[in-house]
């Protein structure tokens, strides 16, 4: 199975086994702004369109953060998370967080996790398209990406 971001849409947000919590309708202004400053890949912005936001299995360790959330944990010292400033934090999925090279936004490798208390130990796993493909096939069990014999990458600063 590989679905388009449209239908991976879709199959979140209709079918009720993947239980779509604090899904915010989004800003098409403000998103278009940001995203006019900050190229973020195609699918990412389709995703946003549709929500900005949402958590899966009604529970937080499921999430794409909104993109206030993305701007506060970049910018504000209280909450920012030290990558590379090229990369992004857009999603926790049970320990790992999701992050995208901005500067990668408009090939299909962009997308990097890892767990999301270190630096060093993310891999790549190519587009955003990609990671819920392989979520939907494994029925929401993270990690289903392999990282034995693959190359690891230091995001840190």
């Amino acid at each position: 199975m590989n679905l388009s971001i449209e239908e991976i849409i879709k199959e979140l947000f209709e079918n009720p086994f993947w239980q779509v919590d604090l899904a915010k309708a989004p800003d098409t202004g403000k998103l278009s702004e940001f995203f006019r400053k900050h190229p973020f890949p195609d699918d990412l912005q389709t995703l946003f369109y549709h929500s900005d936001g949402f958590v899966l299995f009604e529970a937080g360790d499921y999430r794409i953060s909104d993109l206030d959330w993305i701007l506060t944990c970049k910018y504000d010292p209280k909450y920012k998370i030290d990558f590379r400033k090229e990369f992004w934090d857009i999603g926790y999925f049970m320990g790992y967080s999701l992050v995208i090279d901005e500067t990668k936004s408009n090939t299909n490798k962009y997308l990097y996790v890892g767990d999301s208390c270190f630096f060093d130990e993310y891999v790549m796993l190519g587009t955003m398209t990609d990671f819920f493909n392989g979520f939907i096939a494994s029925k929401g069990e993270i990690p289903f990406w392999k990282t034995e014999g693959v190359k690891k990458y230091n995001l840190g600063v």
